[in-house]
């Protein structure tokens, strides 16, 4: 049996020993979460740029408890199904933890930038290494949810006709920030 096969099964005859179930709806609430990330992240750069700095931490903060959700949900949700469904596939077991693992590093990375600036604030004596720092997160978030949803997400889908509109297209968020 195949990877591909695997994931072209009817996700409601999922072996009932699983320990999370498919959802149907979990991939296009993750891109909403990633839309909404990115929105995030452009409200900083432009609260950064004019200096509003009370703003620009409110703001992080509100980044930090989305990025958190969303990260658990990920986590649970779908690097949990994923790592039960191909527990049976060597590499592509491998394949998926690696993909989980780089999240966590990932996670973790962003938190410490976020925890620093929650901590001394945005100043005018900070702002040129704050803005720095934050293009640098928003890149590697960007690269990342680039990766998730062209190559992670169409293993949770199923193949079938029952693909979701948004299969395999990119947000509309992201396409702006690929163009830049």
């Amino acid at each position: 049996m195949t990877l591909l096969h695997l994931f072209r099964r009817d996700p409601s005859a999922q072996d009932e020993r699983s320990p999370i179930s498919y959802d149907r709806d979990l991939i296009e609430l993750l891109r909403q979460d990633h839309r909404r990330l990115i929105r995030q992240l452009q409200d900083l750069q432009k609260l950064g740029a004019r200096h509003q700095f009370k703003d620009t931490l409110n703001r992080l903060n509100e980044f930090r408890s989305l990025l958190q959700t969303h990260l658990m949900t990920e986590n649970v949700r779908l690097y949990g199904y994923l790592a039960y469904a191909l527990e049976a596939y060597g590499d592509d077991a491998r394949h998926a933890a690696e993909f989980r693992r780089e999240m966590y590093g990932l996670g973790h990375n962003i938190m410490v930038f976020i925890k620093k600036y929650l901590e001394t604030g945005v100043t005018k004596d900070n702002i040129s290494q704050f803005r720095k720092e934050l293009a640098e997160v928003g890149a590697t978030l960007v690269r990342r949810i680039r990766r998730e949803e062209n190559d992670l997400f169409p293993l949770y889908e199923p193949s079938s006709g029952t693909r979701t509109a948004h299969s395999g297209a990119r947000s509309p968020a992201l396409n702006e920030v690929f163009a830049r």
